[in-house]
Formats: C-alpha cells, structure tokens, sequence
C-alpha cells in the first residue's frame, strides 16, 4: 500500500446521478478538503456544489472502483466556506437513498433545496420571542394522566419508541407538553414533527405560550435565508431548543438531539410523493433516533396500523389514554340513510331533511356546525345534457372539475383552467349542466337553508391563500361564522369553542375501493373531526350520511364508544391485512413510468416483465393503466411489487434498480421513472 500520492475524494452532487464522482484533490486544498465539506466542482461543463462523501489515496480506492490511473480525473476547483455536512447526516442521507431506492444526490437536494449564497438576518429569533409575550405556567396534570406521564417518561428514557394513542386529544396534550417542559429543563433538544404546515400553525400558538424563548419553527413555505438561519442555529445551539417542524426537518444538521416527537403519526402527509425521495417522515423520524441514540414519542388518536402492529409485537412500548371527559359529552355518532331517505322522499336538494333540522336547530341555539364533504370545487364534473358529453382535461383525459367561484373548468391534476361556457362542444347546444357537489355548492345550499347565517368555506382553494385560510378560521372562532365547510383540512387541530355538530357528507366515499388503506384513512378522518367538538358543551354529535349505513365500519361507529371503535376497527382491520397478506405484513414497492411517446412507453413495461421473474418477490401486478392514463399530456403505467418482510429486501431492491437501469439505457430516456417504497 502507498504511503504518499495523489488524494482522490468521492463526492455526492445534488443531481440524480446513481454513480459516484471522483474527483483529485488539489495539493493547494489538501489541508482543507475533509469528508462532509462542500467543494466546487465540475460536471458534465456545469459547475456544483458537492459534498464530500469519501477521501482515499491513490492505490486505496474501494474495489467497486474503475482504476483511476487510466482515466482523466477532474480537480476540485475550491472549498466553500459553507459549514460542513456530518457523518450522522451522511449516514441518514445513506439510509434514506438505499431504503427508498433514491440517489444520495436527491437526498442532498432534498437536504438542502436552496442555492447558496443566502442572506439571512440574525435577529429574527429573538424577535419571535419577544412577540411571545410572557411565559405561561403549564398547569400539573389530572392524577389519572400522572402513571401515563410517568411510564412515557421511563421508556423515553431507555431510549424505547412509544406509542402514545388515546381518543383524548387533551390528555395527549398535556403529557406532551410535560414531557417537552422537562427535556427543556435539562438543557435538552426536541425536534416536533407535525404532517403539515397549517397543523404547525395551531401547535405553534400553543406551544409558544409556554416554550416562547426554546420554540423554532421550520418547514418548506420558509424563505431561503430563514431555512439558512434555522440550518446554523441546530447546527451550533447554545441553548436548548423546541424545533416545530414538516417531515423535511429530519434533513437538518442537528449536532445534537435527545428527542423527537412525531404528532398525528398515522397521518399520510407524512410520506413525500413527488419529487425523490420518496420518504416517509415518520419511519426516517426512528432511523434518525437511532443514529441520536434517542427515544422517539409517536402520538396519535388513531394509530396507523404499522405502528399499532409495533406495538403489539413489543417493538414499541404503548401506552393508551382513556378520556378524561365527562360521560355525556361524549361525541355520539349517527348514521343517515341516504338509501331509506331518498325513498320516502325524505331529500331534497344536497343535504338530507333529517340532517337539515338538526342544523338548523344548532344554529337557532347559537351554537356552531362544521361541515365535512371529501371533494371540493362547485361539482366534481359536468355534462351535456342533450348529447351526455362531459368536457375532459386535454393533457390528461379525466373530467374537468366546476369552480363557480371564478367561472372555470378545473384539472385538479395538472392545473389546466378554461372559461365556462355553457355551449356543449360536441353538439353546439347550451346543455352544460353541474353534476355532483362539492364544497362550493354545500357552501351554497347551507346559505340557502340556514337564511341569514354566515356560512364559510376552507378548502385547498382558500388555504392556498394564508390570509384567506385566517379570515376564514377567524370569523369562526369569533362567531361571526355559524357554519363552515370545508374538506381534510377541518379536521388539522382547530378548537372551537361553540361547535357542536360535525356533519359528514357523502361518508361512502370515504371508503374507496381503489385503496387498501381507505377504511383506515376514513377512520382517522372521523377521529380528527369529531376532536373538533367543544368537549365541554354539552349535546356534541356527529352525523354521517351515507348510501352504505350496513356497511361494519358505519355499524361500529355508531353502536360503539370512541375507544371501543377505534380499537375495534383498527384491530378488525389488522386482521384483515393480515388474511389477504397486505402491509404491515408485508412491504410494497410502486414502479410508475411515465413518457409523451406511448410505444416507447409499452416497450419499457414489457422489459420490466421479462425481468421481473428473476426477482424474489412474493408477486408482481402490473403493467396497470392507474386511475388517470394520462398526466400532463405523458402517458402513464404502474407495476407494484408485494415482498415478503421476512426476507432481507436491500439485495431485491439492488436487482430491481439494476433491471430498471438496464430497461432505460435500452428503450432511452424518454421514459420517466419513478420507484416508491412503501407507497401511500
């Protein structure tokens, strides 16, 4: 082996580049390349900033190297005077890239999404603290809450992951807050992961109240030099601090961390779609804590299954919470009929006569209705009623969506909007007619029912504005609002404290028969909301309204209490992934190509096929037209993948990833591939 000689380093570029790059290090930069520091670097005649992943003298490059005397390798160019990448990054950035089947490169840009230079201005924290205002006293908890507390305690001490779970949203609070008051205490760090921004939002409020000095907040929506700032600050801390953040908070540069809390854990948010990585915030949140050494604390009112299946098995410790309500405020659920009702004429319009006077009879005592419907716009399509034409998306072929509010016809995958007209383009006739309902229309006919009552609407449409999502949440709160209606986003943590009836409208699309997980979802979905309740009022109810009231899962919310419903619906769904040998018992992998030129398209799917024999799965499905062919003019096929969670998966994925770059480098590069594990 040589004693002297060239250095070489390997280095990871924010590109989606499966190889490594090597590149010689300079004698000048010999002194100051280390692993983990940002060089300059030159690839393909394009300049980068890339990490360095790796450093070896000549005659020491790993096996799976070319020899690098017989090729013609490129100098660094310089050192950035940016703060080094650590080794626990590089290793969760490892992690993440072989796990998800991604590059380290989209791990990089994932990490750090900005260019640099940034500006940032330093005050900004202190700032936040001082808008605070005074630090509250957290209040000492019930005594029934107190062996809860502890437990959880004890086991985050051993460095155990546990599952918190319980309907009672307010003793999962108070716990958490404890349990965050004491690691602050003792000088501790705490990353606080919520699925989304507008959730952060509400947790930021309270938090603050009692946190406002340790409390950071980070999540995409930041500006550039504010995520720079948050960067030095984890990186460097001097004091103890409480970061709020999005699942891309796992990608900061923690130098420290002694806990991370994962609220609302069951909730899909947590997993990233588009673009790679195509990770799962919540399970990278447990390979985080490892490499920490640290306890991680999973909270949720209805946990998902993979960490309910955990839990059972002992992987996690659990600890369940009862509700510390009183008996009759607990929330009732009825189930309308929508089958019986429309048979004896008992419909008219959108909403249910049955349903309709218990609104109005909320409204009349002064007290507040929130309003459910999974689908939002006008109406979900419409259609000539003379020909039975219905106008579709030109880039992806599925019906435009009608938004009366701005007079247009709406892609909700691509985002292509025209003009309404009511002049059918098929047959040249003024036959364009609305069909279905969403939330524009609900909003619509609920003015029309309740004369006089201030009806709000929150949905993607208003979220995408902040400061219409807080004019709508703050005439609500205020009571200037009577009702709301909205979609998913009803159910993010808001306290109201006159709303008594949560309505649910359409309940039997909730329960897809496209998606294995649909009935779970619709579970949580309905445990948010009926959270939203004043639980201090008396006479709290939700109402569901559906064509499949005998359905189990409508049967058991109504017949059951909370706690006996969750449980009882989560382990009768346990049972049946088990029996049909679905996740958690098993793993998926989602292949999706996508590509303008179809027959390019079909010729990839079919080498994927002649591959897919040799690997060692349980099976394989596919190729499969997915809900829309088409997505933004590319035409699109899937193949999903069941492997057995006994069998060591890293060298099936490794053959998979081997094929799926021996299909592109024979068909081109006109097809667009993507591989999700584990998908959502």
């Amino acid at each position: 082996m040589q004693t002297t000689g060239k250095l070489y380093a390997d280095v990871i570029l924010p590109l989606k580049f499966g190889g490594e790059s090597t590149y010689l290090i300079p004698g000048d930069l010999s002194d100051r390349v280390v692993t983990g520091c940002r060089v300059r670097v030159n690839f393909s005649n394009r300049e980068y900033t890339a990490v360095v992943s790796r450093i070896y003298k000549e005659g020491e490059e790993p096996e799976r190297k070319v020899n690098i005397k017989k090729i013609n390798i490129k100098e660094i160019i310089s050192v950035e005077s940016l703060p080094l990448v650590t080794s626990k990054e590089l290793e969760l950035w490892k992690w993440v890239s072989e796990y998800y089947m991604c590059t380290p490169g989209e791990v990089y840009k994932a990490a750090y999404p900005w260019k640099f230079p940034v500006k940032f201005k330093e005050e900004s924290k202190k700032n936040e603290a001082k808008e605070a205002g005074k630090e509250k006293i957290l209040p000492e908890p019930v005594q029934s809450l107190t062996d809860s507390f502890t437990s959880v305690r004890d086991y985050l001490k051993d460095k155990h992951c546990v599952l918190l779970s319980g309907a009672a949203e307010s003793s999962r609070d108070q716990i958490l807050l404890r349990i965050i008051s004491e690691y602050i205490s003792l000088g501790k760090n705490i990353l606080y992961m919520v699925p989304e921004i507008a959730l952060g939002d509400e947790i930021y409020k309270k938090l603050r109240n009692f946190f406002p000095e340790n409390l950071v907040v980070y999540h995409s929506k930041l500006a550039r030099g504010e995520k720079y700032r948050v960067n030095r600050m984890v990186s460097g801390a001097l004091s103890p601090f409480l970061l709020l953040g999005t699942r891309s908070s796992i990608f900061l540069p923690f130098n420290n961390l002694s806990l991370i809390i994962v609220d609302q854990e069951h909730d899909p948010s947590y997993k990233q779609s588009d673009p790679a990585p195509r990770y799962n915030g919540r399970d990278c949140a447990l390979i985080l804590a490892k490499i920490f050494g640290t306890g991680v604390l999973l909270s949720s009112a209805t946990p998902s299954l993979e960490s309910l299946k955990n839990s059972l098995s002992g992987r996690y410790k659990s600890v369940q919470l009862m509700s510390q309500a009183p008996e009759n405020s607990t929330v009732p659920v009825e189930i309308i009929d929508t089958l019986k009702e429309r048979k004896k004429r008992r419909i008219t319009g959108e909403i249910p006569d049955a349903l309709a006077d218990q609104i109005r009879e909320r409204i009349s005592k002064g007290e507040q209705v929130m309003v459910y419907i999974n689908r939002r716009a006008y109406s979900p399509y419409v259609q000539c009623i003379y020909c039975g034409k219905t106008p579709c998306c030109p880039r992806c072929n599925i019906p435009f969506s009608f938004h009366k509010s701005t007079g247009e016809l709406k892609c909700h995958y691509c985002g292509t909007s025209v003009r309404f007209n009511t002049i059918c383009k098929e047959c040249g006739r003024p036959g364009l007619k609305e069909r279905g309902a969403g939330t524009e229309k609900i909003e619509e006919s609920l003015g029309k029912l309740v004369p006089g009552t201030v009806v709000v609407r929150l949905d993607q449409d208003i979220s995408g504005s902040k400061s219409r999502q807080e004019k709508v949440l703050r005439e609500f709160r205020e009571h200037k609002a009577g009702i709301l209606v909205g979609t998913q986003m009803l159910g993010r943590g808001f306290n109201f404290s006159r709303l008594t009836l949560v309505c649910i409208l359409r309940g039997e699309s909730m329960l897809s028969l496209h998606d294995f997980r649909a009935t779970e979802r619709a579970l949580q979905t309905i445990e948010q909301l009926c959270g939203r309740i004043n639980s201090k009022a008396e006479g709290g109810k939700m109402v569901i309204e559906t064509s499949r009231a005998s359905d189990p899962f409508f049967v058991s919310l109504a017949t059951l209490s909370p706690e006996e419903r969750v449980a009882e619906i989560l382990a009768m769904l346990l049972r049946e992934r088990q029996e049909f040998e679905y996740p958690p018992f098993t793993r998926q992998i989602k292949i999706s190509l996508r590509s303008l030129n179809r027959e390019k398209l079909d010729r990839f799917s079919q080498e994927i096929q002649k591959r897919a024999v040799h690997w060692n799965v349980m099976d394989f499905t596919g190729p499969y037209t997915p809900a829309s062919e088409m997505i933004r003019g590319e035409h699109q096929l899937q193949f999903r993948i069941r492997l057995k969670r006994e069998i060591s998966v890293q060298p099936v994925k490794q053959e998979i990833r081997k094929d799926i770059s021996g299909c592109a480098r024979l068909v081109g590069s006109s097809v667009r591939i993507s591989v999700d594990v584990d998908p959502y």
